[in-house]
C-alpha cells in the first residue's frame, strides 16, 4: 500500500477484497483476531463461513494498521449501544465493514461517521414482500410499476442505502426502515442527503452508491449535509498478497 491514509478534502477510502480460498491463508492470519473473534470464527459450523470470517475481520484490521500505525493484532474496539464498532482509544479513524459471500468491503474516513453496504444482485422470489417491509410507501409504490429487471435494481439500490445509513447511525436494520425514504424517483442512484427521525440520532445523512463487479452494488453513508462534496476513492489493492 502507498500512502492509504492520504485524504483528499471530503473523501471516502473504500476498500474492496475478493475472498481467498486458500486454507493457509485463513490460518495465518487468524493469529491477527481477538481472542472474542478467535472464538467467534471457531464457533461456525461451516469452514467457508469461518474462512470468510476470519478474511473479512482480519482485511480490517490490517487496512485500520496501514491507517492508525498500530499492529493489526494490537487494534482494540470499544463496541457502542447497538453493536456499532469504533476504536479504542478514541481515534479520528472512523470505519465500517460490509461483506458477501464473494467481496469484503472497507470504508474508512477521518471526518465523517460513516456506514457501509455491499450486496450481491441475486434474484429473490420474495423480493416484493420484503420490498414491503423494508421500503417507504413511496419507494414501495413506485417500484411496483416498473418491469422485473428494473424493480431489482431498484429494490437493492433502495437496500443498500438504507443498510449503509442504519451502519452509519449504529441502529439496527429493524428500525424504522420503512418510516424513510432515500430514493427520489426520478434518480434513484443519484448521491442525496436525507435526515431522518432516530431517537438518539436526529441527523443529517449524505447517501452514495458505487457499482462494483460481479454483479455487486455497494452504497456509502456518512454524517454530513453536503452531499454533493462527498466523494468516494475506491480501492482494489490485494490487500492478502503479502500474506
Amino acid at each position: 500500500m502507498r500512502n492509504p491514509s492520504i485524504f483528499k478534502p471530503d473523501e471516502i477510502h473504500v476498500w474492496i477484497n475478493h475472498y481467498n480460498d486458500s486454507e493457509s491463508l485463513s490460518g495465518t492470519i487468524i493469529s491477527f483476531l481477538s481472542a472474542s473473534e478467535i472464538k467467534r470464527a471457531n464457533a461456525f459450523r461451516f469452514n467457508e463461513d469461518r474462512k470468510r470470517y476470519i478474511q473479512a475481520h482480519a482485511l480490517l484490521r490490517i487496512i485500520l494498521s496501514e491507517y492508525t500505525g498500530i499492529l493489526p493484532r494490537d487494534i482494540n474496539y470499544n463496541i457502542g449501544p447497538h453493536g456499532k464498532p469504533c476504536l479504542s482509544p478514541s481515534s479520528t479513524v472512523n470505519f465500517n465493514l460490509s461483506h458477501t459471500k464473494e467481496m469484503i468491503a472497507v470504508a474508512i474516513s477521518p471526518e465523517y461517521n460513516i456506514g457501509i453496504d455491499i450486496e450481491k444482485l441475486a434474484c429473490m422470489d420474495d423480493m416484493e414482500s420484503v420490498a414491503h417491509q423494508f421500503m417507504s410507501r413511496e419507494e414501495y409504490n413506485t417500484m411496483s410499476f416498473m418491469k422485473a429487471d428494473a424493480k431489482k435494481d431498484y429494490f437493492y439500490q433502495c437496500w443498500v442505502q438504507k443498510e449503509a445509513l442504519v451502519k452509519a447511525s449504529g441502529r439496527g436494520i429493524d428500525d424504522h426502515l420503512c418510516s424513510f425514504s432515500v430514493m427520489n424517483g426520478l434518480h434513484p442512484g443519484a448521491t442525496k442527503t436525507i435526515s431522518t427521525c432516530f431517537k438518539e440520532t436526529p441527523n443529517t445523512w449524505s447517501l452514495k452508491i458505487f457499482e462494483l463487479a460481479h454483479d455487486h452494488i455497494g452504497a456509502v453513508c456518512a454524517e454530513s449535509s453536503d452531499a454533493q462534496a462527498l466523494s468516494i476513492k475506491l480501492r482494489h489493492d490485494n490487500v492478502f498478497e503479502s500474506y
